[in-house]
């Protein structure tokens, strides 16, 4: 009877956890600007033998104060020959995304750069 029980249970749960799934991933990220998996998008073309070349540096410390925490900066440096990295400006319009999914907004377009710079700070405490 246990068994029973324990296999109903989990047959259950399987059916919730792909609708909770499903739910979640169609939520995450809508279109903008027409732009979706399936259609690409106008900012990046996706022809065979389009140029991109990038690099980045990166430079770490650690310092660890006792045996238990870890104090960590980091500083990165990444560049392309593309305009690739999110700008100042952003790549979400101003308000969000109004409108139906997948629909234009006029007059806007994602601020991308060719190169960004990022300074990180960690802390890591291990008990």
């Amino acid at each position: 009877m246990t068994a029973v029980r324990s296999h109903s249970r989990f047959r259950s749960l399987a059916y919730v956890l792909p609708v909770a799934a499903t739910l979640l991933v169609t939520r995450v990220a809508p279109p903008i600007n027409r732009a979706t998996a399936a259609s690409g998008t106008p900012y990046f073309t996706a022809n065979p033998g389009d140029s991109y070349k990038a690099w980045d540096r990166q430079v770490a410390a650690d310092f660890m104060p006792q045996e238990f925490i870890t104090f960590r900066a980091e500083y990165n440096h990444r560049a392309a020959n593309v305009p690739y990295f999110t700008g100042p400006g952003g790549v979400t319009p101003d308000g969000g995304n109004q409108g139906a999914p997948g629909s234009m907004v006029t007059g806007w377009s994602p601020d991308l750069v060719k190169s960004e710079d990022r300074l990180t700070f960690a802390m890591m405490v291990k008990y």
